[in-house]
């Protein structure tokens, strides 16, 4: 068995991804553009047994100065998005665990503490190893379109959708001189609906996913009959997807809800450019919010987001614990407990959908 973690420059991981079906989520570029904004070092864990391989791209973090701990010890998180683990086709179960268990190992070899996994809902590797050696957890649906069947938006979508083409609303895709007006609305629309500061996404971050990811990033706006940016997005794109990324929308058209045009826009596009899902995500947290009912506008097709969240080292664990003050994990539901003061992101920006 060969079994380690990897750099994004290292060849192995891009020589596995066209092994494999794969997100963008699931580049190297996507992980180091993400190290730009969340920290720690871009990586992903490698194993290979029995003709099968497994692939988890990864931050290895070091842990909270407050902590006092050995400068040695880390603990490991999938990026933001739905970066979840990867497997050659056909892989058995057993294998599975067994290239888990090759994590578990090697993990300990470099000190990490812990491990938070979010798994890709579209798509599955089967659970049952991933329960053997960590807390699988169900969130909330994701959306997602099938771009090879016909539009099935429910009826205020369609209404909505009339009156603004009615109006004179356009969509362009790809015409990155909009690139400020998105990125300014991007950040009006997080200040507006008060969203957590891991969700102000800055100019570094934007910069590092159009250097990092070519071909990949694209940018969709919406524009108001004078001419104005309404909304805008990024759309991520690799293999068989289209992800909704990042959107914002200018509060003086939010009346008008013109992201039901950018969704529209991005479905008609993907559609052309040969692509077969887009993928909307879910609810703020995984939450049954007002985001998600108006993704679910646009299609009844879900499927369950998971996360694993997994105690590598347990001593080590309860250690940290009680020197952040948080003795009770299990009442809080928060992982890792020590980090308890410095939430994770959730798989979707609280960006608002009209």
């Amino acid at each position: 068995m060969t079994a380690t973690f990897l750099t994004p420059d290292d060849p192995r991981w891009t020589a596995f991804l066209h092994r494999v079906v794969h997100d963008v989520y699931h580049l190297p570029g996507y992980v180091a553009a993400a190290a730009v904004h969340e920290g720690g070092t871009p990586a992903a864990f490698f194993a290979e047994a029995d003709g099968h391989a497994l692939l988890i791209p990864l931050l290895l973090h070091p842990l909270p100065p407050a902590l006092n701990a050995p400068p040695d010890w880390h603990d490991a998180a999938s990026p933001y998005g739905y970066p979840g683990p990867l497997l050659t086709p056909g892989c058995p179960p057993d294998t599975f665990e067994a290239l888990l268990h090759a994590l578990r190992r090697e993990a300990a070899a470099r000190s990490l503490v812990s491990l938070f996994l979010r798994l890709h809902p579209l798509l599955p590797v089967p659970l049952s190893p991933l329960a053997a050696i960590g807390d699988v957890r169900r969130h909330g649906p994701t959306v997602y379109l099938d771009l090879e069947a016909p539009a099935r938006y429910r009826r205020d979508h369609r209404s909505g959708l009339r009156k603004l083409r009615q109006a004179g609303y356009t969509l362009q895709m790809d015409a990155w001189e909009h690139e400020h007006a998105f990125r300014t609305l991007y950040a009006a629309t997080m200040t507006r609906v008060r969203a957590e500061p891991f969700y102000r996404f800055d100019g570094a971050y934007f910069t590092a996913l159009r250097e990092r990811l070519p071909g990949a990033l694209h940018l969709a706006t919406v524009h108001a009959p004078g001419g104005d940016v309404a909304a805008a997005a990024l759309v991520l794109t690799a293999g068989p997807f289209a992800a909704y990324h990042l959107s914002g929308s200018a509060a003086r058209y939010r009346a008008d809800a013109p992201a039901k045009l950018l969704v529209d826009g991005m479905r008609r596009w993907g559609r052309a450019q040969g692509l077969r899902v887009l993928h909307l995500g879910g609810g703020v947290g995984g939450s049954a919010d007002s985001l998600l009912l108006f993704k679910q506008g646009f299609s009844d097709r879900t499927a369950p987001f998971h996360t694993v969240r997994v105690i590598l080292d347990p001593g080590r664990y309860a250690d940290l614990t009680a020197r952040a003050g948080t003795a009770s994990p299990a009442s809080s539901g928060f992982f890792p407990a020590y980090r308890r003061h410095r939430p994770r992101a959730a798989a979707s920006p609280p960006a608002v959908g009209c």
